[in-house]
């Protein structure tokens, strides 16, 4: 018989997304998979809340391997020597330093990716058995999915191919060779800009959003995690793989 209720795993709420990442990659050698954050890259810039700068100060050392020549071009304009152009879902193929690294990160691209199966057969092959393959991607279980439906909307990034939920996710992980260890969940507060608001109706609708987005963060959210915006997933390559791997390569 198929189970469809599954008890969800036990989690904890980490707050805000960047600071809670960059405490995970403090003093790690960290390959940061689509890291320029393309559309948004020269607006992180100028706010100075650019992740892979954040983390880059606080890593031993951090590689970028992105799709995007320009935001690689720029990122190395900026002084961050060390990042390369690479596809993710070809990841074997990137010219990137092959390094030991402790952490591989992978911050809001699964979505975005339209074969995740074959991106994570290509961590397969970068991941050493200590490495922690840390995924952040939107929550499908998040409160807020409750409530734009009632205005007839979706609100999505127009380029997302997928949701995933904590247990959706933790079965992909688990068909291509990865054990979850750990499941965080983190929510920011979302603050609309109003320079792109044309009338006071529009500066009067993010205002309540920016409001009632707060009142959700520090209320329910705390309380229920799992209502939580995001999910910052850490997984490990099963025991099998990694002696499998090891043996091949003896």
């Amino acid at each position: 018989m198929i189970k469809f209720l599954h008890p969800l795993p036990p989690a904890k709420f980490v707050g805000s997304r960047n600071p809670a990442l960059s405490r995970l990659c403090e003093g790690k050698t960290v390959l940061h998979l689509g890291f320029v954050d393309e559309g948004l890259q020269e607006e992180r810039l100028t706010t100075h809340d650019w992740l892979h700068a954040e983390l880059a100060r606080v890593s031993n050392r951090i590689v970028g391997v992105d799709i995007s020549e320009d935001g690689v071009r720029r990122a190395i304009e900026v002084g961050f020597a060390d990042c390369y152009v690479g596809n993710v879902e070809e990841l074997s193929q990137a010219p990137f330093p092959q390094l030991s690294y402790d952490i591989i990160l992978a911050a809001d691209i699964l979505e975005h990716i339209a074969n995740p199966g074959l991106f994570l057969k290509q961590l397969q092959t970068v991941a050493a058995p200590h490495t922690v393959v840390a995924i952040t991607t939107p929550n499908a279980l998040s409160i807020k999915t409750m409530f734009f439906p009632l205005a007839k909307t979706e609100v999505v990034h127009p380029d997302h191919n997928f949701y995933y939920s904590p247990i959706t996710l933790s079965t992909l992980l688990r068909k291509y060779g990865f054990d979850v260890a750990e499941i965080s969940l983190y929510s920011d507060i979302w603050v609309g800009n109003n320079r792109n608001s044309t009338t006071l109706g529009q500066k009067v609708m993010k205002s309540l959003f920016t409001a009632t987005d707060a009142v959700l963060r520090y209320s329910i959210v705390p309380l229920f995690p799992y209502y939580s915006e995001g999910m910052l997933i850490q997984a490990r390559k099963q025991e099998i793989v990694s002696r499998m791997n090891s043996d091949i390569a003896s």
